[in-house]
């Protein structure tokens, strides 16, 4: 029998989020809560990301044993009760299935991604919220929307679309040769778009946690900020040109 305790580790600095993980680094899934932001780092097995189950455990105050037939981890709230062999998983005495059964990477248990929402959130005193596709978890009542930014061209201007899930109030303005766009949140979950218009943005970079600056071009000669429609998380910015090309 392995027992492993593992406190909860302190984070630091609440930090914008952004979705591109950085070059030459491997996958991570970002933790963000109250206290700050912490950087889990991922196994890829077979196409599917896995997170080390001592990790887990480190970050969430987990208590880890493992046996011969099963893997035991005690939550705050519940037990939860791994089969070493097959996807399948005991949660307070509720079996749910996993997308993949637990492995072993360098000597490490590692459960797939899908193991924080599925097994781990049901019996955590606080709210866990999975984003897959952003890797990043939100941990407690945190204001942490999804902002995708789109581009479009339109006859002498161009179009961002600010998209806000869920729907979120937010501000622009003009400082010299940038825009920012300031959210009322308390972190974003950011999606930046794969090109930038011509000539109008040279670049979108966020400068706090909730503010991003739109850089601009040689081409701006000023915009057009269309109010958000009531309960829909979608706004515009038209950047204008002086001229007609």
């Amino acid at each position: 029998l392995v027992s492993t305790v593992l406190g909860a580790s302190a984070v630091l600095g609440l930090a914008v989020l952004l979705v591109t993980p950085t070059a030459g680094q491997g996958p991570s899934l970002d933790l963000l809560s109250a206290d700050g932001r912490r950087t889990l780092p991922l196994t890829v097995l077979n196409e599917r990301e896995f997170v080390a189950l001592d990790d887990l455990a480190s970050a969430f105050g987990l208590t880890v044993r493992e046996e011969a037939r099963a893997i035991t981890i005690a939550a705050r709230g519940g037990t939860i009760v791994l089969n070493p062999n097959q996807p399948l998983a005991s949660v307070a005495g509720r079996l749910i299935t996993l997308p993949a059964a637990p492995a072993r990477s360098n000597g490490r248990i590692v459960v797939p991604l899908e193991f924080i929402s599925r097994a781990l959130a049901p019996v955590y005193d606080t709210a866990l919220d999975l984003r897959r596709e952003s890797r990043l978890l939100v941990i407690g009542p945190l204001r942490v929307p999804r902002v995708v930014i789109g581009q479009e061209p339109l006859t002498n201007a161009a179009r961002l679309t600010i998209d806000t899930t869920p729907a979120t109030a937010s501000a622009v303005a003009q400082d010299g040769e940038r825009l920012t766009l300031r959210f009322d949140a308390d972190a974003l979950d950011l999606a930046l778009p794969g090109t930038l218009p011509t000539g109008f943005v040279r670049g979108i970079r966020a400068i706090d946690a909730v503010t991003l600056a739109i850089d601009l071009g040689p081409r701006f000669a000023a915009y057009r900020a269309a109010p958000p429609t009531p309960g829909d998380g979608r706004r515009t910015l038209d950047l204008l040109s002086l001229t007609a090309d």
